[in-house]
This record gives C-alpha cells, structure tokens and sequence, in this order.
C-alpha cells in the first residue's frame, strides 16, 4: 500500500527516542496526549530546522506510562528582515 504523505515530504527525516515509564495493565485506558516542544534549533543549511516534541500516553489515572522524543528535520520559512 502506498502512502501517499511521503511524497508530500520528502526531505523529511526522523529521530525517535522512546521509553516505557510505568507499567500498562490489559484492558487500561489510554489517552494520548502530543507535542511538549523541547527544543527548537537551526541547522548548518538554510531552510531547515530541529524541533524535539515530546509525546506522552496515560493511562486512566492520568499517569504518563510511555513517552516518545521525537526529532524531525522540518523545512522553516523565511523571516523578512
């Protein structure tokens, strides 16, 4: 099956860090909650950019029980100056 998001970015490119913080029990409920921006950062090459985002998913308890880091190169836009 083709994606077709792929050719909608092609430069793209992603780094995932991820670890298991508590223990998920079968038949748990779970919310998934995205992008805690870490960190933003230019690149050595015009037009593109690092942002680290954070994602969490808890559990019914609002406890985070997995958390992935994950780092793309993104394309940033021009700042008129």
């Amino acid at each position: 099956m083709h994606d077709s998001r792929v050719s909608e970015y092609p430069s793209l490119s992603l780094l995932a860090a991820a670890a298991v913080v508590a223990p998920l029990a079968h038949a748990s409920i779970v919310a998934y909650e995205n992008r805690e921006v870490l960190e933003k950062r230019k690149t050595s090459k015009p037009g593109q950019g690092i942002v680290i985002f954070r994602d969490h998913l808890r559990n019914q308890h609002g406890q985070t029980v997995y958390e992935i880091d994950k780092t793309p190169l993104i394309e940033t836009r021009a700042v008129p100056g």
